[in-house]
């Protein structure tokens, strides 16, 4: 009787505890199912400003003080060529009426402005102050101001504008400078002419000769006519860290400033930075038969670049005498001296000359008159020792 008893008190313990379970489940179930639906979250928003949790009566002021936290917030510059200017927002206009009107709930949605012609005159006067009228005159106006309003739609509290991407495309073919190239072998100048009529110095990249012409079939010397005529023309850009060697004994158809050597063998590379956001072309063109001419083409500077030579106390030269015997007084050229005791017959062989060290300063002025220097690179030009033919003959001698 007593196992009886015990088993049918164990399995009415084991009912009631799974009757108590099914009911917290249905309990649970039918609170949370009742809270999901009653309490679904209102996601309406006007840009980043959140209204899911206002009544539509209080839509206006909500936005009107959103939006003037927003506009003392916002930082939104257009840049060219490192120079920046801040857009100022509150020409701006915020159309409040619009912008209710086209609230839709549950969705995000557009803050309405508008720019009018006279506050577009003042924008457009401002950036020509700080990009000059050159280059305001090739901008699109409407394109800029477009995306302008699309990013203030949105509300976006940070945003630069790259002022390249609404210039007129045209004006990348404008020339910066011109470099001629004459006495050049025409052997050179065809290799030159059949492999070469363009170069492209790439946007942030640093520019290497002896990529740009791999797989070209020209020789050491023509690379280095060619890199010669690129040292040349962006001599004044805001392009830097030049990496070259020179020729230390200048070829016919070199000069000072524009003398680089390349040797594929050893790796004498000519390459430099350009630090802007955009390519420019170097172009290649036979003007005679011993001449050829580089052109670099590209938006045209803001900042205006001048390059000096700086020339350092010389480098001496020696004077190497050598005894001739058959020197005498009837020698072409020859310059005799007379002592009390001898004759000296001296016949210059080769002309001596100063060696010296060039320094190349780049001074650039900005838009506001700013000016700062900078160091280009050096070139070494070591003396030529002069030589003379000398023959001492004493008096009374031979």
């Amino acid at each position: 009787m007593n196992k009886i008893t015990q088993f049918l008190r164990q399995n009415l313990y084991l009912s009631l505890t799974m009757l108590l379970l099914a009911a917290s489940i249905a309990f649970a179930a039918v609170t949370f199912g009742t809270i999901g639906f009653s309490q679904t979250v209102d996601k309406t928003s006007v840009g980043t400003i959140y209204l899911g949790e206002y009544d539509e009566s209080q839509y206006e002021d909500v936005l009107g003080r959103e939006v003037l936290a927003w506009r003392q917030d916002a930082d939104y510059v257009v840049g060219f060529q490192g120079y920046q200017m801040a857009i100022d927002l509150d020409l701006f206009a915020f159309d409040m009426q619009a912008t209710i009107n086209g609230i839709v709930k549950d969705e995000m949605n557009a803050a309405r402005f508008s720019l009018s012609e006279a506050s577009k005159l003042v924008l457009v006067s401002a950036m020509a102050d700080t990009f000059t009228e050159g280059i305001m005159s090739e901008f699109d106006q409407d394109a800029f101001v477009s995306d302008v309003l699309a990013d203030m739609a949105s509300l976006d509290v940070v945003k630069t504008f790259d002022l390249s991407a609404y210039l007129d495309q045209a004006l990348r073919n404008f020339v910066i400078d011109t470099a001629m190239i004459s006495n050049i072998d025409p052997d050179d100048i065809a290799a030159i002419s059949e492999s070469v009529d363009q170069l492209e110095i790439g946007a942030n990249s640093r520019f290497s000769l002896l990529s740009s012409l791999e797989g070209k079939n020209l020789t050491n010397n023509q690379m280095s006519i060619i890199a010669s005529g690129i040292q040349k023309i962006t001599a004044n850009t805001s392009f830097s860290g030049y990496v070259f060697e020179q020729n230390y004994t200048l070829p016919l158809w070199s000069e000072e400033g524009m003398n680089v050597r390349i040797m594929l063998v050893n790796k004498y590379d000519f390459s430099f930075y350009n630090d802007l956001a955009y390519t420019f072309v170097v172009e290649v063109e036979q003007l005679a038969p011993d001449t050829l001419a580089f052109r670099l083409k590209g938006y045209p500077f803001i900042t205006t670049y001048t390059t000096e030579a700086i020339i350092h106390d010389p480098l001496p030269f020696q004077t190497i005498y050598q005894e001739d015997t058959g020197l005498g007084p009837l020698t072409p050229g020859v310059e005799v001296t007379e002592t009390d005791t001898e004759y000296i017959y001296d016949l210059v062989l080769q002309q001596g000359v100063d060696g010296k060290i060039v320094t190349y300063i780049r001074t650039a002025v900005s838009a506001d008159g700013t000016t700062t220097s900078e160091r280009l690179y050096d070139e070494l030009y070591d003396p030529v020792n002069e030589i003379i033919a000398e023959n001492i003959v004493e008096k009374g001698g031979a």
